[in-house]
């Protein structure tokens, strides 16, 4: 609820940081950087479709291929699960590219998950899908090691 109330507390904060504020000169950059992050989304969308699309054909081919003896069946098994995997990790990062325009379209883009505080605009053509500063990204990692190492 907190995290929420803030986010919506810092809704003109969070994009007068990505310079889309509406005040005389600084409009003309605003509407450039917006365009700039929303064209970079559009772009990695259009992208991971297409790389989507080329590994779903891949699937179809190797599953209409016929392996000719054992180690050519273990083969492609073991290429056929790696593309599975692609194709989940191509799905993960499309659904984070559409949850990055959903935010840009409700104005909680820019916004940090967990702080409510502003991503850097550099962080954002970087990282087009960051949900997180580069504070909070640096805790929450430290946060998984120590998980993971405990």
């Amino acid at each position: 609820m907190f995290k929420r109330q803030a986010r919506i507390n810092h809704k003109s904060f969070g994009m007068e940081s990505l310079g889309l504020e509406s005040s005389g000169r600084t409009h003309a950059r605003s509407q450039s950087r917006a365009e700039a992050l929303r064209a970079t989304l559009a772009d990695l969308r259009n992208q991971e479709i297409q790389r989507r699309k080329s590994l779903m054909r891949s699937e179809l081919a190797q599953e209409r291929s016929s392996p000719g003896d054992a180690s050519d069946a273990a083969r492609v098994q073991e290429s056929m699960e790696l593309n599975m995997s692609l194709i989940e990790l191509s799905e993960r990062r499309l659904g984070a590219i559409w949850a990055a325009f959903d935010r840009l379209e409700t104005g909680h883009y820019g916004l940090c998950e967990e702080c409510a505080g502003e991503i850097a605009f550099e962080r954002l053509r970087a990282v087009p899908t960051a949900l997180y500063c580069v504070d909070c990204q640096a805790q929450y990692e430290a946060g998984g090691r120590a998980r993971r190492a405990g």
